[in-house]
């Protein structure tokens, strides 16, 4: 499924304009597919990418002192997906995003390709 149609219905429920403006933010988006167990994003990483997340279910988690798994969050459909801090101060992150099912979504980067 390509379509932006859900997040189309997203960008217009947070913010107030046009559906044409809503279209033309959401064709800036590129899909994604993330299968079972791969990572949006790695500890040590800056995180790039903004993912609107349309199907699955994903984590995010970082390492204790002794190693230990401790989440930090779930992100379920019809939610953004991004590490916040690395994210907006371009430092590294310290937590990983992972794909607890098969994913589907659409992100947009800062970096242009």
């Amino acid at each position: 499924m390509n379509t932006r149609d859900l997040l189309i219905k997203f960008i217009l429920s947070i913010v107030p304009i046009a559906r044409n403006e809503a279209q033309e933010i959401a064709n800036t988006f590129h899909p994604i597919k993330l299968k079972k167990g791969e990572f949006l994003l790695r500890e040590n990483q800056t995180s790039d990418d903004y993912f609107y997340l349309e199907k699955g279910l994903m984590r995010t988690f970082l390492f204790d002192l002794e190693g230990n798994e401790i989440t930090t969050d779930f992100f379920t459909e019809d939610n953004i997906v991004f590490e916040v801090t690395s994210f907006f101060n371009r430092v590294r992150s310290e937590a990983n995003i992972h794909a607890i099912t098969d994913c589907y979504g659409f992100s947009i980067s800062l970096m242009k390709n």
